[in-house]
């Protein structure tokens, strides 16, 4: 699996290039050390996550994984350190929208449900296999589901093993927003420039933190930071008040 990714207009694009079918060949599929340099760049205001050609990402390269897990213990070493960068994405500190063309199967959707946004084209494929060949979503897909999905919409779609449409995602509340053919990339891009318009970058991230904040602190350590947060910015209003 190789990465691609650039900034454009201040919008981070991360590509995932595995033609045809954007497989993952490991469950690392992308270097943290450089995932987190990119995320820190001081320009950025959004992320799209794409597949390369037709596809987002059809899963997990049956082979590489069938190799890797004949030694459980540093398969489950790669696996954790996979979904580390699956928690990456979670916690990004700009948003981040999914953009979906073709299929988004297995390990493909669970990048996709990492992401704040997941946004479609008509024609993609969605759901989790897994079940069909008697294995389960082991990439953090049962628990970012979830958050996304009714407990009942989640259980049939991993239990049935089905594949559904943009349409049908769109009807259960998997994705948020659905497009005609390419669109969806394009309208990725430009749903984040109109999120983040006339937002400087530290304001984005600021608000970012603090909703990352109430799932990862305690009520009132979230509430006591989120105070903190506001009077930063607060301060910052003032100082450039008499600076003009």
């Amino acid at each position: 699996m190789q990465i691609n990714s650039f900034i454009r207009d201040e919008i981070g694009i991360i590509e995932l290039d595995n033609p045809p079918y954007n497989q993952l060949t490991s469950p690392i599929f992308i270097n943290q050390d450089k995932l987190d340099t990119f995320l820190s760049n001081d320009v950025l205001k959004g992320i799209v996550i794409k597949g390369s050609g037709r596809n987002f990402c059809a899963g997990a390269d049956r082979e590489s994984i069938a190799q890797q897990i004949q030694n459980p213990d540093d398969f489950e070493n790669l696996l954790n350190q996979g979904k580390q960068i699956i928690k990456s994405v979670q916690m990004c500190p700009v948003p981040v929208v999914a953009a979906v063309q073709g299929s988004c199967l297995g390990a493909g959707l669970e990048i996709a449900l990492a992401c704040h946004f997941i946004f479609a084209s008509k024609n993609a494929m969605f759901g989790f296999p897994e079940s069909g060949i008697q294995l389960m979503p082991g990439f953090g897909g049962t628990v970012f589901g979830t958050g996304r999905l009714s407990r009942k919409n989640m259980i049939k779609l991993i239990l049935s093993a089905e594949l559904i449409n943009g349409e049908g995602a769109l009807k259960i509340g998997l994705v948020d927003r659905i497009f005609t053919g390419s669109q969806v990339i394009d309208e990725s891009i430009n749903y984040l420039k109109s999120l983040t318009a006339n937002k400087p970058v530290h304001l984005i991230r600021t608000i970012m933190q603090s909703i990352h904040n109430s799932e990862i602190l305690s009520r009132d350590e979230a509430l006591k930071i989120e105070t903190e947060n506001f009077i930063k910015l607060a301060r910052r209003l003032d100082t450039l008040k008499i600076s003009q």
